[in-house]
């Protein structure tokens, strides 16, 4: 599929550079920060791709919150553009349309 770029990823602050941003209301992402920064120091720390569907565990807690569901039914994003942007790939198809209202 060929994606567009979405408003929210133009007007990203990293696009402009934080440097230039005074006020963001709007915006929930920071900087880019090293663990130093706020005093950490994990040198055993192991980084790895978790489940793509989000972590088991986080998924059955979810889950067992509706007994009509199992961790396979429930997805976990990083964050809510992302998850808007799967359920809108997810129920629209290219001869659909879509009103936004910005």
């Amino acid at each position: 599929m060929n994606y567009t770029r979405m408003v929210i990823e133009k007007e990203a602050p990293e696009e402009y550079g934080y440097d230039l941003i005074r006020y963001n209301l709007s915006e929930s992402s920071i900087a880019d920060q090293k663990l130093s920064d706020i005093g950490l120091s994990l040198p055993d720390l192991t980084l790895f791709y978790g489940e793509h569907r989000g972590d088991r565990e986080l998924r059955a807690l979810v889950a067992a919150q509706d007994a009509g569901i199992s961790p396979d039914d429930v997805l976990v994003t990083a964050g809510a553009a992302g998850a808007l942007f799967i359920i809108s790939t997810s129920l629209l198809s290219a001869s659909d349309h879509l009103v936004v209202i910005r």
